[in-house]
């Protein structure tokens, strides 16, 4: 089930973003030097859209709510000239439900139109990592129109992680080199950034995001080779 939310700013429901010109004044305290950074990142790299129309995946995750609000930083500028949200709710915790609706009305705040894909899977499945992968790839590439880039919230130590894990699984050169800066349409701009400098950046300006309890569960690859491999080489070259 999919569904497209654009409401106008009067209409936005208030239940967990009580008062939205707050919000919007937070995300406009975000330093011009750290959103000039990004834009002489995504120049050098050409990473805009031929279209202007951005497309960007938000989980709700500080990363992705990241982009989106340097991507409406962005736009104000005259960078692009429309922003998508788009959302999977993969309704295998409790909190998704909470999540979408704080997306709903945060597109509000913004201003953007924000569709939302909702999928029935089971996180105990031993494959299931891959299967949300694609089913969430299968719904972005369903909006992408020609000249449009799809942006992800990926940031350079999620490269980094990849690269030791597929070091690990394959002996690939492929995967070696971490995750592409560009494949098509797709772009991942925040690789400018770290996973330290975003919370920073999130959590000095009080600027809202949910922390998904999954990412400390060991059981999935991604997220042992962060708590425990990242841990030990960090704690050995600091």
């Amino acid at each position: 089930m999919e569904w497209h939310i654009n409401k106008s700013k009067a209409t936005c429901q208030q239940n967990l973003l009580a008062n939205q010109d707050e919000i919007l004044n937070k995300i406009t305290t975000i330093p011009v030097s750290v959103v000039r950074l990004l834009e002489k990142f995504m120049d050098r790299a050409k990473l805009w859209p031929k279209s202007g129309r951005a497309l960007v995946a938000v989980s709700g995750g500080a990363d992705s709510l990241f982009l989106l609000n340097m991507l409406w930083l962005l736009k104000r500028k005259g960078k692009i000239s429309d922003i998508l949200i788009l959302h999977v709710n993969h309704g295998t915790r409790p909190e998704t439900k909470q999540e979408e609706e704080f997306l709903r009305d945060y597109a509000c705040a913004l201003d953007v139109p924000l569709k939302v894909k909702h999928l029935q899977m089971n996180s105990r499945d031993s494959n299931f990592e891959e299967r949300a992968r694609k089913a969430r790839y299968e719904f972005f590439h369903t909006h992408i129109n020609s000249g449009d880039r799809l942006y992800l919230g990926h940031h350079i130590d999620d490269s980094l992680e990849w690269s030791l894990l597929c070091s690990f699984k394959s002996g690939e050169i492929r995967g070696r080199l971490g995750i592409p800066l560009v494949r098509g349409a797709i772009a991942r701009p925040l690789f400018c950034f770290s996973r330290a400098q975003i919370k920073h950046f999130m959590m000095a300006h009080k600027l809202p995001y949910f922390e998904d309890r999954s990412n400390k569960d060991k059981k999935y690859e991604r997220n042992f080779v962060r708590l425990e491999v990242l841990k030990t080489i960090k704690s050995r070259f600091p």
